[in-house]
């Protein structure tokens, strides 16, 4: 599943219980280095501890994730959500987006 990294601490309570797409830490890891994300501390230790808090388990990147993003059809321009796409595919999880794109590609998208 993927968690909004705009959503902040109030986020992480809705999706406890959940899984957190190791795609969608990047994401945050790179927002976080450009300024656009402020967590209070670097995103190595926010992250382990932001899941820790919630009970959330990440989801790893497994070389069938990464490669079914070569069939999708270009709805979306973001990898990261390509990405994401693949993982809800494979393993049948909804995705956690207000991304109205993600629609076109099928998957179960909850927000």
């Amino acid at each position: 599943m993927r968690s909004s990294a705009s959503g902040g601490q109030e986020h992480e309570q809705e999706v406890s219980g959940r899984t957190l797409s190791v795609a969608s830490c990047w994401k945050i890891a790179i927002k976080a280095g450009l300024r656009k994300l402020k967590l209070g501390e670097p995103s190595a230790a926010y992250i382990p501890a932001a899941l820790s808090r919630t009970g959330i388990e990440l989801l790893p990147i497994s070389l069938a994730h990464a490669t079914a993003v070569e069939s999708l059809p270009p709805h979306h321009r973001d990898p990261f959500d390509w990405l994401l796409v693949a993982q809800s595919t494979i393993d049948a999880i909804p995705v956690v987006s207000v991304d109205l794109s993600l629609d076109p590609y099928g998957v179960s998208r909850l927000w």
